[in-house]
């Protein structure tokens, strides 16, 4: 939480917004104090303790915060979507939703969309990413304000043939270890409420091979070759899934 004023016009058409009475927090710098701040156009001009103690400049909104915080944009670093599954508690829709009205920038959901959709993991991805969208635009938000990454396991060599040689041992052993884990538990119920779709189509990937690291290779949800096929495939997911990280 920084103040952008070098790069704010200050013209007397400028949207300008005073929040006052708020507590300020900032994590990335150690910020946490009782002030005030000031945004125009949207983005940070100013910000402390003493801002606004001779009173807001006329033609300014004032947001009076009542001692509530005033933070960056919130990381949810694991949430479980009932959807697939169990639609009628709650859809990507409707989670999505929900964040964006509530400062969210960030979701990480846990990731079962390959275990899930396996040929159709990308559209269906790309379908809900577009869904969010579409949330944050109906709140008043910008989706494209907030940083967004995925996390995908990838590995480079100057040979193509080489890198997946290299990785496919320790991409095999990985997913051949959960799949033992998973399946020595004794006693448990075939599917978990909350998790019906998504368990059933796990087993589903399990038994057609989907986990293999051919398969995986095959639709991109492992990615190993030489730096400039590793580039190409990196590229067409972030353009896909507009990731900025």
């Amino acid at each position: 939480m920084a103040p952008d004023a070098g790069r704010i016009g200050m013209g007397g058409s400028d949207e300008r917004t005073a929040y006052v009475n708020a507590r300020l927090i900032d994590p990335a710098t150690d910020l946490d104090l009782s002030g005030a701040l000031l945004s125009v156009n949207g983005k940070i001009a100013d910000l402390g303790p003493r801002l606004f103690t001779d009173g807001v400049p006329e033609g300014t909104a004032v947001v009076d915060c009542l001692g509530n915080c005033l933070t960056p944009g919130l990381i949810d670093m694991r949430v479980h979507l009932r959807e697939p599954g169990e639609e009628h508690k709650e859809t990507i829709a409707s989670a999505t939703q929900a964040a964006a009205a509530g400062g969210w920038n960030l979701q990480l959901a846990s990731p079962f969309s390959y275990r899930t959709y396996r040929e159709a993991w990308i559209d269906k991805l790309a379908e809900n990413l577009q869904l969010y969208e579409q949330e944050c635009e109906r709140h008043g938000r910008d989706p494209k304000a907030a940083e967004r990454m995925i996390l995908l396991p990838y590995f480079t060599a100057p040979d193509g043939a080489e890198a997946q040689r290299i990785f496919a041992r320790h991409v095999e052993w990985f997913y051949a270890k959960v799949t033992s884990n998973q399946q020595s538990l004794k006693g448990q119920p075939e599917t978990v409420k909350g998790y019906e779709l998504t368990m059933t189509e796990s087993r589903k990937t399990l038994a057609g091979g989907y986990l293999s690291f051919e398969q995986l290779h095959k639709y991109s949800a492992v990615i190993a070759d030489d730096p400039a096929g590793c580039a190409q495939r990196l590229n067409q997911l972030r353009e896909r899934f507009g990731i900025t990280e």
